[in-house]
């Protein structure tokens, strides 16, 4: 339910934004934040963290000059509504929805494709018709896993 978005640098501290789902911030998780610098790492949210708390992690910003010490890397924690959670889950839906029509509608050629041939009113490539249900079957797939 994260989304991260590099906020900004003073010095050698970077500032990310983390946007959490009210249950992640009342009841504490560890959540994934991509760093600017560092890549992955897991965060500790504690327990009744309340929007716009700032979480310090210690020696994840930039260089200071040309030592070894780096700077600081702050996270601000923002709650997310109602409305953009029920935006998030429309949305996704939508996406899945949009796969498995693609998907359907190409499984539907892949069956125009294999009966054509079979007759021979549309002879074409032997396997076209099996290779077009199976590419459609998958990309139908797709839109279920990230529809849900």
């Amino acid at each position: 339910m994260e989304t991260i978005e590099q906020s900004g640098i003073k010095g050698e501290d970077l500032s990310v934004s983390l946007l959490l789902a009210p249950e992640e911030a009342v009841s504490g998780s560890y959540v994934k934040v991509v760093t600017p610098l560092d890549g992955e790492i897991l965060v500790k949210v504690p327990e009744g963290t309340k929007a716009e708390t700032r979480l310090r992690m210690q020696g994840l910003g930039s260089r200071k000059g040309n030592s070894d010490e780096r700077g600081d890397l702050y996270v601000t924690v923002m709650i997310m509504t109602t409305d953009e959670r029920r935006n998030e889950s429309s949305s996704s839906i939508g996406e899945g929805a949009g796969f498995q029509i693609v998907g359907g509608c190409i499984i539907a050629l892949g069956v125009i494709l294999l009966l054509g041939n079979i007759t021979g009113i549309m002879p074409t490539f032997p396997f076209a018709g099996f290779l077009a249900m199976i590419v459609g079957g998958l990309i139908s797939r797709l839109g279920k896993t990230s529809g849900m």
